[in-house]
């Protein structure tokens, strides 16, 4: 029997925003491309099939076109260029996060706590929100056991003063230290 956590997602569309945004981007490239071909090719082909008399002469012009025109192919490769750099600076807005996400979560594995910050126009701001909400979260807790670990010690001093025995209780301040230690450290 399969492991719940390793189901098959039922949902494909799982976040609206982000897969119609890429369709988006994607339907844009093929119909632009598809502009760019009817531009280079078919209206060009047209013409010589409309101003060249015969059959196998207007063939000929045509394939003389299709092989020939240096003009089609340097704009084939500039149209491919703009596409390329267009298509990073796209991903760019995605990839930029994730590699902030990965370097923060990296530096929580190793007890820093801090929060993330992304550029304004970056994909996942909904994601940053809520690891900084968990993030400040846990700073509180990590102050929280602070101030109580001050405020045991405080009392074991006061203990100590009256001469009672504070064993138990330093014992409760050192493991509650230790746990601070091998926690975070938090940083706004």
């Amino acid at each position: 029997m399969a492991n719940a956590a390793h189901k098959r997602r039922t949902r494909n569309l799982v976040d609206h925003r982000i897969q119609l945004g890429f369709a988006r981007i994607v339907v844009s490239y093929l119909a632009l491309y598809t502009l760019f071909l009817v531009l280079m090719f078919a209206v060009p082909i047209v013409y010589l099939m409309q101003t060249v008399e015969g059959t196998e002469a207007t063939y000929q012009a045509v394939g003389r076109f299709m092989l020939g025109d240096s003009m089609f192919w340097g704009l084939l490769i500039i149209f491919s260029v703009v596409i390329a750099i267009h298509s990073v600076i796209m991903t760019q807005k995605f990839a930029g996060p994730i590699f902030v996400f990965r370097r923060h979560l990296t530096r929580l594995k190793n007890g820093e706590l801090s929060r993330i910050q992304l550029r304004e126009k970056d994909q996942l701001q909904d994601v940053k929100n809520l690891l900084n909400e968990h993030i400040d979260q846990l700073g509180e807790h990590m102050t929280s056991i602070g101030s109580c670990i001050e405020s045991l010690e405080s009392i074991s001093a006061e203990i100590a003063k009256n001469g009672g025995s504070t064993d138990d209780l330093q014992k409760e301040i050192n493991r509650l230290k230790e746990l601070r230690e091998k926690g975070w450290h938090y940083s706004a």
